[in-house]
């Protein structure tokens, strides 16, 4: 009795989920002839052509607040904000206003612009 309970007194307990320190994650363009590459900077961060964290300014099929890349603590996702072009992660779109994984090396399309996605 005496050795079962202390065996429990040192017995490790369990810990609340460990948040990661956010990577670095750029988009890099796939689809333009001037290269461009977007930093994201925060733990939600919002793409689009204007009222947006990152700017693509130049590229009029891309809605005005577009996407939004998040960090949850463990791992990044894309979310489309209701653009009217669409949000596509590896050749499938993402619904709107749902978050898709995203990967190093994945392909984000906003709208009719691809972009390699850089994790790291």
């Amino acid at each position: 009795e005496e050795l079962w309970q202390k065996h429990r007194q040192q017995a490790p307990r369990s810990s609340p989920r460990r948040q990661v320190k956010r990577p670095g994650l750029r988009i890099v363009s796939m689809s333009f002839p001037t290269p461009f590459d977007l930093q994201v900077t925060a733990d939600r961060f919002t793409i689009g052509r204007e009222k947006a964290d990152g700017l693509i300014p130049f590229a009029d099929t891309i809605s005005a607040p577009h996407c939004e890349i998040r960090w949850d603590g463990e791992s990044y996702t894309v979310t489309d904000l209701d653009s009217t072009n669409g949000t596509y992660l590896n050749q499938k779109r993402v619904a709107a206003r749902q978050a898709g994984p995203l990967n190093n090396g994945d392909v984000l399309r906003l709208a009719d612009c691809d972009f390699r996605v850089v994790i790291g």
